[in-house]
């Protein structure tokens, strides 16, 4: 086989189409993927052109012809046209050759590239998706590269970091410059251990930055992954300043709670009416009744189980009532409850109860005395 044929055989069966055209576009042969992928015979595509197979509204058409005739070739992206008139996206690379004693003739190869162009969308829009979440997001991210440079972050970032941390952040500059001084070579080890694969948290107090009020911030750091590879990390940065404050009233609230639990006589309980779990504190229950609370919190009736029969049914019938018929925030009533060493006790009971927004009781903190 000539070196000719071999060409011909290898032309023959490529997946992209292969044209030879004269310089005006009359198109004088063609391959077989060609006439696959534009829906012409090889008659058609010499009646067709170059006009009939390349959309005149490409943009950059005319530039690109005018280029390839300057400089004998041309690489571009243009919109193809089949025969049944459907455009689609082509990658056209065309060069100008001669022979010895003939005319000029133009070579071109070209790819269907609809299906790359579909991916490269969809990509497009995936990232803008998740750009316009990011940018919705009151949590700062930040990418960095394998050497701690900063390569992106969201609109959070920009517009918080300096509030957060005390500094902005600037793309290409180091994310340890963002850091406290004192925190670097923790940071350090902390960062080189995520570009191992490793997930860390912490949660970090940000001093007071001239007016601004400290700030408590929880950081999260990942491993970014390509291919297979760690290529940089990401930080999430959440202000939990609010939260945090929120757990010290708390803490501060049940400190006192506690206390005053301490110092009175009365039995003072703390119900959770969806779990049905009662929490008792101070000495009431065993100083009154000689129960022990802790024993008491092991069983879920203890209370129920030591009233009264003669009085449990009117007991738990006002209390039905007053819970869940009505939306009054005290419930009160006198009863007989059994004593550790048998005898009755007439009792009091008062509780305040918490409602959800619906209305629904939820919670109910009280005293019996």
């Amino acid at each position: 086989m000539s070196e000719l044929s071999i060409y011909r055989v290898m032309i023959e069966n490529a997946l992209d189409a292969f044209f030879l055209t004269k310089p005006d576009g009359t198109i004088l042969d063609a391959n077989a993927a060609a006439c696959t992928m534009f829906g012409y015979s090889l008659e058609e595509f010499k009646i067709a052109g170059r006009k009939g197979i390349i959309d005149s509204a490409s943009p950059g058409l005319a530039s690109f012809l005018e280029e390839r005739k300057q400089k004998g070739k041309i690489i571009c992206e243009l919109i193809g046209v089949k025969k049944n008139g459907e455009k689609f996206p082509i990658w056209v690379s065309s060069v100008i050759f001669k022979e010895e004693g003939q005319e000029e003739k133009t070579f071109t190869i070209i790819q269907d590239i609809t299906e790359r162009k579909r991916k490269e969308q969809e990509l497009l829009t995936s990232e803008a998706n998740m750009r316009m979440i990011l940018d919705n997001t009151d949590e700062l991210f930040i990418i960095i590269d394998k050497d701690l440079n900063i390569l992106n972050f969201n609109k959070a970032t920009e517009e918080k970091s300096k509030q957060l941390l005390g500094v902005p952040f600037q793309k290409g500059k180091s994310i340890l410059e963002s850091a406290q001084p004192e925190r670097v070579p923790l940071l350090k080890q902390l960062y080189a251990d995520v570009l191992q694969g490793a997930v860390r948290r912490s949660t970090v107090e940000i001093p007071r930055i001239h007016n601004n009020p400290k700030v408590v911030v929880d950081i999260r750091y990942g491993p970014i992954y390509s291919n297979g590879e760690i290529v940089g990390a990401i930080i999430n940065v959440r202000d939990v300043t609010e939260t945090k404050i929120k757990e010290e009233e708390l803490l501060r609230t049940n400190e006192r709670f506690f206390y005053a639990a301490k110092a009175t006589n009365d039995a003072i309980w703390d119900w959770d009416i969806q779990q049905n779990k009662v929490f008792r504190v101070g000495d009431g229950l065993s100083n009154i009744f000689g129960y022990d609370k802790e024993d008491a919190a092991k069983d879920d009736d203890f209370w129920i189980n030591r009233v009264h029969p003669d009085d449990l049914s009117s007991m738990i019938s006002k209390r039905e009532q007053i819970l869940n018929h009505t939306n009054e925030l005290y419930w009160e009533d006198e009863y007989r409850f059994k004593k550790a060493d048998g005898a009755y006790a007439h009792v009091f009971d008062k509780g305040y109860i918490i409602r959800d927004e619906k209305g629904s009781p939820v919670r109910m903190i009280g005293t019996t005395q």
